[in-house]
């Protein structure tokens, strides 16, 4: 079965959009640090409102609605839920504005937890643990339990922590508008810089929602295929692949890279080692000749929609990404899959699907970080941000996690920037 691919046009992302955003992230952050009773008023207002409306429609879908799409159990219920939470807003407007340092204390005590698992992987690796994942995941968590406990006090210091919070990702912001003025400055810039972005758990699902856009618009794409793009424009030096599927941890996304016809994907292929559901076990590195190739399988075995973004590198980069593939090379022994050990026996693990279908390459690390795969860190985006770092991507976050749906949003706004590093986005899936 073949699969198709398009090309996605980027709707432009203008410099004085970029400043637009950067001053009200700015303004909001100031609003925040010098005005928090404010704050938090409109905030419990914002919510009573927001609740009631959500209530109001999710019931007049409920009894006006076409029956096919609408009227079901879950959509009453969730109705119910926000006049109940519009309710309690109204009547428990302290309580509700505890809603926030809830939110964050939860947000911290997962970063924190990651954090621990990270330095105890480390540590079981025989790895150096880093001092800064570790204080980041005390600091994470001890201000993660000043939230959840004590709620209601701590409201005025989350509204100045996300204050402080909003006015670095507006110097952020920024600094992305200062670049799109000067594009000949980046380029030839290979230091990385810390953006402050939204918390990556609130990327998890970007790849899933992008998947469910293109669903909507997929039979149209092949309608608007031009002469042009039929012709195949130049293809990039690098690409990005971002999976999406619509069921099960595939939600959250896989990332693959491909260079020079070359994919290489890293994940969680040794089924023996699965613990706590394949969140961790020994990490896996499949190396697979044939883009097409491995694209085709993609599609048509797992049902996924691929989101290939493609950067134009120069010389010199091109020669930086062979290093650091060379590196991670040297950390990793030849591994087979149960198929390659017994071939007389029917084997429907991943690993042996891929041995068998696309005679992959399989290796295992033996020294460094991704010796076990952990989904929280050591992943498939982070191993992906190790090959091209050296090319200047700012996808680093404060906390140093990195998730497929961070990788993608990421992407998407480099592509839509006249000068950024993503020069093509092409999407994929079965025909």
């Amino acid at each position: 079965m073949q699969y198709q691919e398009f090309q996605l046009d980027a709707k432009a992302l203008s410099a004085d959009s970029l400043l637009l955003h950067s001053l009200l992230t700015g303004l909001l952050g100031a609003l925040l640090l010098l005005r928090p009773h404010l704050m938090s008023n409109l905030f419990r207002w914002s919510a009573f409102w927001l609740f009631l409306l959500s209530g109001a429609a999710g019931l007049l879908a409920f009894f006006f609605g076409r029956k096919r799409e609408v009227r079901n159990i879950r959509q009453l219920l969730m109705a119910f839920i926000s006049l109940y939470l519009a309710w309690f807003a109204y009547r428990h407007p302290a309580q509700m504005s505890a809603l926030l340092p809830l939110a964050m204390g939860a947000n911290a005590l997962l970063s924190g937890f990651l954090h621990f698992v990270t330095c105890y992987l480390q540590r079981k690796n025989n790895e150096w643990v880093g001092l800064n994942t570790f204080f980041m995941g005390l600091l994470s968590s001890l201000l993660g339990l000043l939230l959840v406990i004590w709620p209601v006090a701590m409201i005025d210091a989350a509204f100045v922590m996300s204050g402080l919070y909003c006015l670095m990702s507006a110097a952020t912001q920024f600094t992305d508008y200062l670049e799109e003025r000067r594009p000949g400055s980046k380029p030839g810039r290979v230091w990385r810089r810390v953006r402050v972005d939204a918390p990556p758990a609130l990327f998890a699902l970007v790849p899933k929602r992008a998947q469910e856009k293109i669903n909507k618009i997929w039979e149209h794409l092949s309608e608007d295929v031009s002469e042009e793009e039929e012709g195949g424009d130049s293809a990039p030096d690098f690409e990005i692949f971002i999976h999406a599927t619509e069921k099960g941890l595939g939600t959250v996304g896989h990332v693959d890279v491909c260079f020079e016809d070359v994919v290489r994907t890293y994940g969680p292929y040794d089924f023996d080692s699965h613990r706590w559901g394949g969140l961790i076990c020994n990490g896996v590195l499949a190396v697979i000749s044939g883009r097409e190739r491995y694209l085709k399988f993609c599609t048509n075995y797992s049902k996924k929609t691929i989101f290939c973004y493609g950067l134009r590198l120069t010389d010199e980069q091109k020669e930086q990404v062979r290093k650091k593939i060379d590196q991670l090379m040297l950390q990793v022994r030849v591994w087979h899959s149960p198929y390659r050990r017994d071939p007389t026996k029917p084997h429907t693990d991943y690993a042996s699907v891929l041995q068998r279908e696309l005679d992959a390459q399989l290796y295992q690390f033996v020294k460094g970080e991704f010796q076990t795969y952990f989904m929280g860190s050591t992943n498939c985006a982070m191993l992906a941000d190790r090959i091209i770092g050296s090319l200047g991507t700012d996808i680093l976050s404060p906390g140093g996690l990195v998730t497929p749906g961070a990788y993608y949003s990421y992407l998407e706004r480099e592509y839509r920037k006249k000068s950024g590093l993503v020069v093509s986005k092409r999407v994929c899936r079965a025909a």
